[in-house]
């Protein structure tokens, strides 16, 4: 038998686990890795050069804006895209839309500054 103890100050028995008092602490971890890496994803796209086609999929060409969906949407689709959400995401961890575009320039002080970004915003 298997007996789940959530830590609160209570000794544990031989055969059980300790857990953060909430769960939401304990699978936060496995979030915020996640969140960095699709940040770290889209910086990566952003950062291609304007001729390549993953980043002309997400991109305007020679602009950090989204590109905007073509068509209508089916029924039940919603508006929000992940490119979307992601994008707001990685604008809140520059301060605005002008320095994101400095972030996510081909160069490798850009590149380290936007890992650094993301890391500090992550943590």
């Amino acid at each position: 038998m298997l007996l789940i103890v959530i830590a609160e100050g209570k000794p544990a028995e031989d055969n059980s686990i300790e857990l953060p008092r909430s769960f939401p602490e304990f699978f936060g971890i496995a979030f915020h890795i996640h969140f960095k890496r699709q940040l770290m994803l889209l910086g990566g796209l952003a950062s291609r050069p304007s001729s390549d086609v993953l980043r002309r999929s997400a991109f305007e060409e020679d602009s950090v804006r989204l590109r905007a969906l073509n068509g209508k949407r089916g029924r039940g689709r919603p508006r929000a895209t992940w490119a979307r959400s992601v994008f707001e995401q990685a604008v809140a961890v520059a301060g605005n839309v002008e320095s994101l575009s400095g972030l996510w320039m081909d160069t490798p002080a850009a590149k380290h500054a936007w890992r650094a970004a993301v890391r500090q915003h992550c943590t």
